[in-house]
């Protein structure tokens, strides 16, 4: 994308960039559409992004990178959002979620983690997302989920989206987490189906 292929669109609200084969952010081209509400840079082939990529287009309130190439949460590139309510990052190759990883994202309020490849969710690893609505892990490699997860602060419940695609194991270290999902207040989707042990299968 030529860095002056968007000058002049002053009324631009939303952008798609999808199913190129962009390994690079073309952060040059939308800082002159500042005031673009949606991006979308899905179907691409993005690695890594740098923690400059949007700090021209901040303002954005739903943020599309799925089907990418991102082995890891981009927690830097997140940083200059101040409006971001919405945000797609199903069918990256990510197979661990840290602690931490959405520490400033506090204005999200949906998070797709669809599609991946996830084994690994930390304890801490959705702390931050103070106003978050609904998570979707569904159709990963999710054997078992910690059972703090939920535990941090946060406005209200909200729905985790878990029980389609995941190979549950649902043994002893699957037990807090099914303990905790049980406390009044929260909000979880819990129709999970086991696949071991042999007992529980189904």
């Amino acid at each position: 994308l030529a860095p002056d292929a968007l000058t002049g669109l002053h009324s631009l609200v939303e952008l798609r960039v999808e199913n190129n084969q962009l390994n690079k952010v073309p952060s040059q081209a939308h800082s002159a559409v500042k005031q673009i509400q949606i991006l979308s840079l899905s179907h691409n082939k993005l690695e890594t992004l740098d923690e400059n990529d949007f700090v021209s287009v901040s303002n954005i309130s739903n943020l599309q990178l799925s089907n990418n190439m991102l082995a890891k949460v981009p927690e830097k590139a997140l940083r200059p959002f101040t409006n971001l309510t919405q945000l797609d990052l199903s069918g990256n190759p990510l197979v661990h979620i840290p602690d931490w990883s959405f520490r400033n994202s506090t204005t999200l309020s949906s998070l797709r983690l669809s599609n991946a490849k996830l084994s690994v969710i930390d304890p801490a690893a959705f702390h931050g997302l103070k106003g978050v609505h609904s998570i979707d892990v569904t159709n990963n490699n999710l054997t078992w989920l910690p059972g703090d997860l939920l535990k941090y602060d946060r406005a209200f419940p909200f729905y985790l989206y878990a029980d389609q695609g995941n190979p549950w194991y649902c043994d002893c270290q699957m037990k807090p987490f099914s303990q905790a999902v049980n406390v009044p207040g929260q909000s979880v989707i819990t129709n999970i189906h086991c696949s071991g042990p042999e007992k529980f299968k189904g």
